[in-house]
């Protein structure tokens, strides 16, 4: 049990174990655009299936292969995101915030959750801790987009991205935009109107400017 300061100054008796177990995949490339915006970022796929980027394959991505993720996978950690959004705000409300969870965020410290610098964190420590400070920031900007990792989502069965796309929207009902990395070829086969009535799907945009390049992915 940790004791902590809220609104008014009055201290309360808060737990802390169960926002301490909550975690889900997060893949190691998002756009600048998502950072500035606190998207949501959810790992639909893994890798990249082009991996013909100089600039990126082998770094981000590791050269590991490209690989599908399974909706029940996906939606499991839509749970996730979602279980920590609930606990930070009910955290918000026992400390006499509100449901405003903006004052939370001396709280998600490694020193408070674990009692040690940052750099000490186990990579259990450190993935946990990652994935509250990524749902915090959605949360405390309005909960508005979201972005679904790795590289080209819309390789995924069209009927599997729009039961992952809506059961996010179910989840999180003010979801506004959902973007993600997309080649162009494989965008181009989808049909809009698959995806009708789940979300409009956008990219960001192309990774280089270099003609070579966008002409080729």
């Amino acid at each position: 049990m940790t004791y902590l300061a809220g609104a008014g100054g009055i201290f309360h008796s808060v737990d802390l174990a169960r926002l301490k177990s909550y975690a889900f995949e997060i893949g190691p490339l998002r756009p600048p655009s998502e950072g500035g915006s606190f998207s949501l970022l959810l790992r639909v796929t893994r890798n990249c299936p082009w991996n013909g980027c100089t600039f990126c394959y082998g770094r981000f991505y590791n050269r590991e292969p490209f690989g599908l993720r399974s909706v029940d996978e996906v939606k499991a950690d839509i749970d996730s995101a979602k279980a920590i959004s609930d606990e930070l705000i009910e955290f918000s409300l026992r400390l006499g915030y509100a449901g405003k969870v903006g004052p939370l965020a001396a709280v998600l410290q490694s020193q408070q959750l674990y009692g040690k610098e940052e750099t000490d964190l186990t990579e259990k420590e450190f993935k946990n801790l990652y994935c509250l400070v990524t749902v915090f920031n959605f949360v405390v900007t309005g909960g508005e987009n979201a972005f679904l990792q790795d590289a080209d989502t819309p390789i995924m069965d069209t009927g599997q991205l729009v039961e992952v796309i809506e059961y996010l929207k179910r989840k999180y009902p003010g979801v506004k935009r959902i973007a993600s990395f997309a080649r162009s070829k494989p965008s181009s086969r989808k049909r809009q109107r698959s995806l009708a009535g789940s979300a409009r799907l956008a990219s960001p945009g192309f990774t280089s400017g270099w003609k070579r390049v966008t002409t080729s992915c």
